[in-house]
């Protein structure tokens, strides 16, 4: 394999190309570039590409490119390697190296390389804002989604992630010189919460997410503070009701006590002396009844008032809805 030795050869014969440049950036360059090669002889070749990036942005040379495209190709990163073996191919042919034929040769070998040993990936997806898709933890660009992009042969990782939907892992079988169609497909999530943020409420939360990736709900605060402020005042309305309920016995017993008589106005006719022995005991169960069912409203006005001001200090619940899910939200103080 004739890629390495021509290396050294074609970046030092192409250092005419950069004379242009300033003498600090040309020395920059030049730095730059053995200390790449150094990596790249050690194995180190992510290393190798970031220094050899660096001096690609201070000047492009065919030689450099072929450089960066044997390191990618190193790497494991074929299609990397394919475009800046293209571009390779593309400059040498408007240069006049002196061994331009020679670097030729090699970059068209690197392309050979990747077409040989490497497989081909078309991943579509629908249109889903925000999507994500890994291959063997390396981001895909938009631009590659439903394009082919060369991949290692062998068993490749895909994962595709985005949110508000369930992440898809899913591995294929890459074999060289083929070509491998593979259609994302994510299922949306549903999440609905019930959530109390502040620190005297209590965080309760429901969804319809698989058990792995569901969260523990926390508690936040007395969990029993929101029920004893609502409680108090629910029990003096009941009070104040079971008052004005003990009125209707007092009133019916005043009838009874009333049995015989006739009241018209302030005066009061009775048909039997017994009669008329019961009207005072009459007067005072409808008293009692007046009473019961005054105070007993007044206490439920009361307990009814303290129950209105404290819902005014809760805040009103939130209900969020979204692509995918429904959120209600409450704070109690």
């Amino acid at each position: 394999m004739l890629i390495r030795p021509l290396l050294c050869a074609a970046i030092s014969l192409a250092a005419p190309l950069v004379a242009h440049a300033q003498p600090a950036d040309f020395a920059t360059r030049r730095l730059l570039i053995e200390q790449a090669q150094e990596r790249g002889r050690a194995g180190d070749h992510d290393a190798a590409i970031t220094l050899g990036e660096r001096a690609l942005r201070i000047q492009s040379t065919p030689s450099l490119l072929l450089f960066l495209a044997s390191e990618q190709l190193a790497a494991g990163r074929p299609h990397a390697a394919f475009g800046l073996a293209e571009q390779c191919v593309f400059d040498a042919n408007r240069t006049s190296l002196a061994n331009r034929d020679d670097v030729l040769r090699a970059c068209r070998q690197v392309i050979q390389q990747v077409r040989d040993d490497s497989a081909i990936l078309v991943i579509r997806s629908e249109a889903i804002e925000g999507l994500v898709v890994m291959v063997d933890g390396q981001a895909l660009a938009s631009t590659q989604l439903g394009a082919p992009v060369f991949v290692r042969a062998g068993a490749r990782a895909i994962r595709a992630s985005a949110n508000g939907y369930e992440t898809q892992d899913v591995t294929v079988d890459a074999r060289a010189r083929s070509t491998i169609e593979h259609t994302v497909a994510l299922t949306r999530t549903t999440h609905v919460s019930i959530a109390a943020p502040r620190t005297r409420g209590v965080t309760v939360i429901a969804t319809t997410e698989p058990a792995a990736r569901r969260e523990r709900p926390r508690s936040l605060g007395r969990p029993l503070a929101a029920s004893r402020s609502v409680a108090a005042p629910i029990a003096v309305t009941a009070t104040g009701a079971a008052a004005m309920l003990a009125a209707v016995p007092l009133f019916f017993a005043r009838q009874s006590a009333l049995e015989g008589c006739v009241v018209e106005a302030d005066a009061v006719v009775c048909e039997s002396r017994a009669a008329v022995e019961r009207v005072p005991t009459a007067r005072t169960l409808g008293a009692g009844a007046i009473a019961a069912l005054v105070g007993g409203g007044a206490i439920a006005a009361t307990g009814a008032v303290w129950w209105l001001l404290g819902a005014r200090r809760r805040e009103a619940p939130i209900v969020a809805l979204g692509p995918s899910s429904i959120t209600v939200a409450g704070v109690w103080r």
